[in-house]
């Protein structure tokens, strides 16, 4: 495990809690799995899991030391419901916001994530696709097809409804109209 990776960690997420502790969580499961003795990786992965749960059920961050995570990841207001599919590739200097899943897409594979990639709040990166560098993903976009490099995606407009009082009042009238009708 490189202290100095830690150490960039730290000071990316400018002491953050959460998001330190769920990355160094993530660095130590990625440590305790290449362990070249058997039982030295076995003791370390109970650790590991042990922290683990506490990450995903108490701070709500699942990265599973299994993805494949460059180094300067910074999880920013990472301290909810971040869920990363355990096969996902996340280049360098990636960005990730609260709300975020990087997951399968029913029986697809997962996504590969390019270099200096922002993912913004609520986003979901769904299936085999893939994410190229300096790409940015906007709040609440869900990405199911490639993202061509320097690549803005972003969700649809919010579309404004009438009230629910006015809804009801048309509905009412019709209703009437209906009735003399009938």
């Amino acid at each position: 495990m490189a202290f100095q990776t830690m150490r960039d960690d730290f000071a990316r997420h400018n002491g953050e809690g959460a998001s330190f502790v769920a990355l160094t969580v993530y660095r130590f499961g990625r440590w305790a799995l290449q362990r070249k003795s058997r039982l030295s990786r076995a003791i370390f992965t109970r650790i590991y899991r042990v922290l683990n749960s506490y990450v995903k059920n108490i701070i709500k961050i699942d990265i599973p030391a299994t993805v494949q995570i460059g180094e300067g990841l910074h999880l920013i207001h990472g301290y909810a419901y971040i869920t990363i599919h355990p096969d996902v590739v996340i280049g360098e200097r990636c960005g990730i916001m609260h709300g975020v899943t990087i997951g399968q897409n029913m029986w697809s594979g997962v996504a590969t994530i390019g270099d200096d990639v922002f993912i913004g709040v609520g986003a979901a990166i769904l299936g085999e696709v893939t994410i190229g560098d300096r790409a940015r993903i906007g709040a609440n976009a869900v990405v199911t097809r490639n993202v061509p490099a320097d690549t803005i995606v972003q969700s649809p407009q919010s579309r404004y409804m009438p009230s629910l009082t006015a809804m009801a009042a048309k509905v009412s009238e019709k209703a009437a109209e209906a009735a003399k009708r009938d």
